[in-house]
């Protein structure tokens, strides 16, 4: 299987959210490569200050093994302890929005079915 990647698809500044970094990830996340994966998002959310956004779009992964909640638990804890909103973009029929459900990730994590709903709150 393929490694993880993470893409800094863009920064964002709106007056809804303010500054926001989109952080895809695409191919596989599993035990061999959160870890990776994890260092790739801090490091790219470490230049972002508050009150900005980032958003976890989890759309183009390949794979998303239980190893993927503790990623995505990890950008949250570390996102909230610098003052940052983290949401996730996942669309609704993916695995890994099936995995996120059922670790109920969904019920402290704000998740959104794509990226342009999670940056557009009303």
């Amino acid at each position: 299987m393929d490694e993880a990647r993470i893409t800094l698809i863009r920064s964002v500044s709106g007056r809804s959210v303010g500054e926001a970094a989109i952080l895809t990830v695409t191919g596989v996340v599993d035990a061999t490569t959160w870890r990776a994966t994890a260092d790739g998002i801090l490091e790219t959310i470490a230049v972002l200050r508050p009150p900005g956004l980032v958003v976890v779009d989890l759309a183009p992964v390949e794979f998303f093994a239980v190893a993927g909640i503790r990623l995505l638990r990890e950008i949250t804890t570390v996102c909230r302890r610098a003052g940052l909103q983290v949401r996730l973009s996942i669309p609704p029929e993916s695995i890994a929005a099936r995995v996120v459900q059922i670790a109920h990730l969904d019920e402290t994590v704000p998740t959104f079915d794509n990226v342009h709903a999670a940056l557009h709150l009303h």
